[in-house]
């Protein structure tokens, strides 16, 4: 598959050269699907890992892997010939062939596949320049069921895992740019000692501490 990809990569950027801009659209569409294949694979990984973590800081000194723990280390041992790259790596890619589909669909006049990848740009990279830039190109009856779906996927994003696109102080600012409190409260960092979902000082945990609850006054009934 990776194989495949990078040579569909190679090709894709030949073919932009030579202005065949309607087989750039198709080709990049195909790169795209195997990088995305690979990249949850990747995030399924990393994941596993850090669930790995969790169980064996819970283990006292002399205690036995349980099943659970087990099971996990069987998973990884399962995904591990599949993880090449890293996800910062297969998001670049998947965002190169972006550029190179928008810019083909606009001289194509195809205004549907520019919104198909502006979508996919902001679940890459998760920014709120990148969601303006969704609501901008969205027909507007279009627009609140997409902003459901685009706002869902930061709420559920584990900001902890290596190589996420974002912090978790940005992922509790866009959520709450938008309303969100109760998303933003649910994934506020834990200060359980074992948990990876951290901010990195105290006066960062403070500030959010203090975003959370201006915004919490806001909301609440007068």
């Amino acid at each position: 598959h990776l194989h495949e990809v990078k040579h569909l990569i190679s090709v894709n950027n030949t073919l932009n050269s030579w202005r065949q801009f309607s087989r750039v659209i198709v080709l990049g569409t195909r790169a795209q699907e195997v990088l995305a294949e690979q990249l949850a694979i990747r995030e399924a990984y990393e994941a596993m890992r850090k669930k790995k973590e969790e169980l064996e800081a819970a283990l006292v000194v002399g205690q036995q892997p349980g099943p659970e723990l087990l099971a996990v280390i069987s998973d990884l041992e399962g995904l591990q010939w599949q993880v090449n790259y890293t996800a910062p790596e297969l998001r670049r890619w998947i965002l190169q062939q972006a550029d190179l589909m928008i810019d083909a669909a606009r001289r194509e006049d195809n205004t549907a596949v520019v919104c198909e990848q502006a979508v996919l740009v902001f679940k890459m990279t998760l920014t709120t320049d990148k969601f303006e830039e969704v609501r901008t190109l969205m027909d507007p009856a279009a627009w609140p069921a997409m902003r459901v779906e685009l706002l869902d996927c930061v709420a559920k994003h584990d900001s902890s895992l290596p190589g996420s696109p974002i912090t978790t102080r940005q992922q509790i600012e866009l959520l709450l740019k938008e309303g969100l409190f109760l998303e933003a409260i649910g994934i506020f960092p834990d200060p359980d000692p074992v948990s990876k979902r951290k901010i990195s000082n105290s006066q960062e945990r403070i500030e959010l501490l203090e975003l959370l609850w201006l915004e919490g006054e806001r909301q609440s009934p007068a």
